[in-house]
């Protein structure tokens, strides 16, 4: 009997401090063709509606790299589709991460296979977790804020630790 160590499922590809870190160039020539990424502190401040202009360029960068691009979020559809239009993205909403639906159907909005797939997301137990076990890349980034939905911020507390024993 094959023994499945949690580390599996919640430790991420690799780890940057934001997504501005990311090379996407070593994405590209690793295979990846697609992005799932996760909204609220990750590209943009948890509740806020307009995306700072640094993150914009960032996606302009994106799509010169011709990355496709697919929001995954929990929060609601009209926020999210907002968001998602004014960077040229696909999105799903109210997505229920980590459940496995949303990943796949942002893989099948983008059209591609899964192995050229990367999740990029500030939390552990949403996006790293769901991301690892549709099989995807996963690259953790730092939250932007420490402002966040009151259960994300106890989550924080386990993923602290977490992170802190298998590093």
């Amino acid at each position: 009997m094959e023994v499945i160590h949690i580390k599996k499922f919640l430790m991420p590809d690799l780890v940057r401090k934001s997504v501005f870190e990311i090379d996407l160039e070593e994405l590209r020539r690793q295979g990846i063709r697609g992005l799932i990424l996760d909204l609220d502190n990750t590209v943009i401040h948890w509740n806020r509606d307009v995306l700072e202009s640094k993150m914009c360029d960032w996606f302009y960068l994106v799509h010169v790299h011709q990355f496709e691009i697919c929001f995954l979020s929990n929060n609601f559809s009209t926020r999210v589709s907002r968001i998602a239009k004014e960077v040229n993205a696909y999105y799903v909403a109210r997505a229920w991460k980590p459940f496995g639906k949303g990943f796949k159907s942002c893989i099948k909005k983008m059209n591609l296979p899964s192995n050229s797939v990367a999740v990029i997301g500030d939390q552990l137990f949403t996006d790293i977790l769901g991301g690892n076990c549709a099989g995807l890349f996963t690259i953790l980034v730092n939250p932007l804020s420490k402002d966040e939905f009151v259960t994300t911020k106890i989550m924080r507390i386990f993923e602290k630790k977490i992170l802190k024993k298998y590093k």
